[in-house]
């Protein structure tokens, strides 16, 4: 009887323990000493190249193929991204036709170079023939895989969408990210954007937190919008939307990369009439902000959600 009661008394303490003691505060490092082949390895894998296309016929006959590249970060079979990435820069437009993870640069390159031929093309029926070579393009290049849209909100605090990958003959073996707490994130953290800009060459870029989280107002022809988020210094070049931006979170004597936030827009100076000078710093909308709305939209965490399901 005492045994007995002796671990009622230890399962209430625990309880209780459980209950009103803090949980363990997230330690990010304002050091980049513990990045190591492994650290960058993992946040470079994780990040993948997405390409939108639209397509329209203009009233002379002729096929305009209107190409748009973005990042994203990979995790259990589905793609986080900024939701302008996926509306090709803008909600206002109508979706894409197609929108694909780019395994590749000749994939893309590939596309590229034929969607010009096509769009440089009188029209006829030779057009019709060139746009039946550029579509055979997607159904036989195994390093475009289609995409399909779970999530996208651009407003109210975010600029995020969740991509499903398609299923694919082979496996991807691409690594799954992780989510950290960008409530925990502080100025002068260490923080990596893994990016594309321009091209599809990936390029990874360090610098810190900026700022702490603030909102501020976007504006394009769809009207004002406001994002949620927090500045790196980092700039977020053309080709570098949705990359993820990545805190290093120290568990024991190793450091594990955490995605704290999606790369949006950089600050901008006008230096003359439609011209603008970057200022060094990048845009961040925040991960916490994102997870909370799409907690609400899909009834599920993020950090919980699996595309293969």
């Amino acid at each position: 009887m005492k045994k007995s009661f002796a671990v009622l008394v230890c399962l209430f303490v625990c309880l209780l323990a459980c209950l009103f003691l803090p949980s363990r505060a997230v330690a990010y490092e304002y050091s980049l000493a513990g990045v190591d082949d492994a650290v960058m390895r993992e946040m470079i894998d994780s990040s993948v190249s997405i390409m939108t296309l639209k397509e329209t016929r203009t009233t002379d006959g002729k096929m305009r193929i209107n190409i748009f590249l973005g990042r994203g970060a990979h995790f259990r079979s589905c793609v986080l991204s900024a939701a302008h990435v996926i509306s090709g820069g803008s909600l206002d437009k109508s979706p894409p036709d197609k929108i694909y993870l780019v395994k590749s640069p000749s994939a893309f390159w590939e596309v590229k170079n034929f969607a010009a031929v096509i769009n440089g093309f009188a029209g006829g029926p030779g057009l019709d023939g060139l746009v039946k070579i550029y579509n055979e393009i997607f159904e036989k290049n195994a390093d475009l895989i289609p995409l399909d849209v779970l999530f996208a909100k651009r407003n109210f605090g975010i600029d995020a969408a969740l991509l499903k990958i398609r299923k694919t003959k082979k496996p991807l073996n691409l690594p799954s990210a992780s989510f950290g707490k960008s409530g925990e994130l502080k100025i002068g953290h260490a923080v990596y954007a893994i990016g594309a800009p321009f091209d599809l060459i990936v390029s990874a870029r360090n610098g810190i937190a900026a700022s702490g989280r603030h909102s501020r107002n976007f504006s394009d022809s769809s009207g004002v919008f406001q994002i949620s988020g927090f500045n790196v210094s980092v700039v977020t070049l053309p080709g570098d939307s949705g990359s993820p931006i990545f805190a290093l979170e120290r568990v024991g004597s190793a450091v594990r990369p955490k995605i704290v936030g999606v790369q949006i827009a950089s600050h901008a100076v006008p230096i003359a009439d439609k011209i603008y000078q970057y200022a060094g710093i990048g845009i961040a909308n925040d991960i916490d902000s994102i997870a909370e709305a799409f907690r609400k939209e899909m009834g599920i965490g993020l950090d919980e959600f699996n595309c293969r399901n």
